[in-house]
């Protein structure tokens, strides 16, 4: 016992000492920082739109919403990095989960946006979280509309069946010891595009999936996959992909 207590203070300075050396810095503005919130400063903290529902960390409000729109469609991938480090922390308040996967795009979109926003997202929340991105865990099978130019009543058909699991996925995620996954995407607004991508890896034999993304944009509908319900504002236990039978 008294070896773990002084391993655990030994432990203790080294961290302080760190902290001494390089400070922590907000990820938001480049001020010092809280290492125990994500690296945030306490004026970042304060002026974000703060939603914590168990599907996002945020409203789609400025300045969150005005990032994901030059991440998105402004060709600038620096605001993936400030929104990794905020998901990563908000999935570890919820339980993070053992390996992130990316709502994939279709690859002639990607070709055109130069990279798929999520993933960027995704894989800087790995970084922080330690744990893998599989982006080729799933992809796009058919190309379909964007989603932004749909009304919400035209979003659920326009993305049904668009997502598949890579072959031998199942065989893989065994291997790897994976039970619990997470999908990542940019926004949520209806749920259609994660709930679509949460059935394509139901039958993979996970126990957990959650689906999660940076910003909820509004909550117009339920997602049911399986057994299960996803409703934004719901705890974390709703947000989870029922395994199929």
């Amino acid at each position: 016992i008294l070896i773990l207590r002084a391993r655990r203070g030994a432990l203790a300075r080294l961290r302080r000492g760190a902290d001494w050396l390089a400070p922590p810095r907000c990820v938001a503005c480049g001020q010092p920082g809280d290492r125990g919130s994500g690296d945030r400063c306490a004026c970042c903290a304060a002026v974000l739109p703060w939603h914590d529902a168990a599907v996002a960390p945020f409203r789609y409000a400025d300045p969150v919403g005005s990032g994901l729109r030059a991440l998105k469609y402004g060709g600038d991938p620096r605001p993936a990095r400030v929104f990794g480090a905020l998901l990563a922390a908000h999935l570890l308040r919820h339980g993070a989960p053992q390996a992130l996967v990316p709502v994939p795009l279709h690859p002639r979109r990607q070709l055109e946006r130069g990279y798929n926003q999520a993933e960027l997202i995704a894989r800087e929340a790995a970084a922080w979280l330690r744990v893998p991105v599989l982006p080729r865990l799933l992809r796009r099978c058919r190309d379909t509309a964007a989603q932004a130019q749909l009304p919400a009543a035209a979003r659920r058909p326009n993305v049904e069946g668009a997502f598949e699991a890579a072959p031998r996925a199942a065989r893989a995620l065994a291997r790897a010891g994976l039970r619990h996954l997470a999908l990542v995407d940019d926004v949520c607004t209806t749920g259609a595009t994660l709930r679509a991508a949460g059935l394509a890896v139901r039958g993979l034999g996970l126990g957990r999936v959650d689906l999660c993304s940076v910003a909820l944009a509004q909550a117009s509908e339920n997602l049911t996959i399986g057994a299960g319900a996803f409703d934004p504002g719901a705890s974390p236990t709703a947000n989870r992909v029922t395994p199929a039978p």
